[in-house]
C-alpha cells in the first residue's frame, strides 16, 4: 500500500509490515517468546522478548562492550504473572544496569526496555507497570 503524507513524502507499508519513507525502513522488531531462564547472546537478532511467568525467569544480558551503543532490548511479562513470578535481568561480567547488578520485573504485565552505551552500562530507557495503567482506566470509565 502506498500513500503520501501532507509534505508530499511517499509512505509505504508492505506485506511483510515494514514502513517505507522516503528511502527509510523501519522493520518489524523480532520477537522471542521466552519460557525458560536464558543467556542473550551478543549475535542474537531478537528485540523483544516476550516471558511467560508462569515460573520465576532469570534472563543474563549479553555484554554491553558488546553490541552496538543503542542496542536495545524489550521485556515483558506476557502471562501477568511477574508480582508473584519475577523476572531478573542480569548484567554480563562486570556491566551495570542502571548502576547495579540486575533489574527485576515483578509487577503483572510489565514492561522494561534496556539500552546499552556500546561499553558497559545497560540503562532503563523505558518502563511500564499495566496494572496501573488498568487501574487509571476504570478510575475513568
Amino acid at each position: 500500500m502506498c500513500s503520501s503524507d501532507l509534505g508530499g513524502a511517499q509512505i509505504q507499508i508492505t506485506t511483510g509490515g515494514s514502513v517505507n519513507v522516503a528511502g527509510l525502513t523501519a522493520s518489524n522488531y523480532a520477537r522471542r517468546a521466552v519460557s525458560t531462564g536464558i543467556v542473550i547472546g551478543a549475535a542474537d537478532t531478537d528485540v523483544w522478548y516476550d516471558i511467560d511467568t508462569t515460573a520465576a525467569r532469570a534472563i543474563t544480558l549479553p555484554a554491553a562492550g558488546g553490541v552496538t551503543a543503542g542496542r536495545f532490548y524489550v521485556f515483558s511479562d506476557t502471562t501477568g504473572n511477574s508480582a508473584t513470578n519475577a523476572i531478573t535481568i542480569s548484567r554480563a561480567g562486570s556491566d551495570t544496569i542502571e548502576g547495579g547488578t540486575s533489574v527485576t520485573i515483578a509487577s503483572a504485565y510489565a514492561s522494561l526496555m534496556l539500552i546499552s552505551d556500546g561499553t558497559s552500562k545497560w540503562r532503563v530507557l523505558r518502563f511500564s507497570d499495566w496494572t496501573k495503567l488498568n487501574e487509571i482506566g476504570r478510575a475513568h470509565v
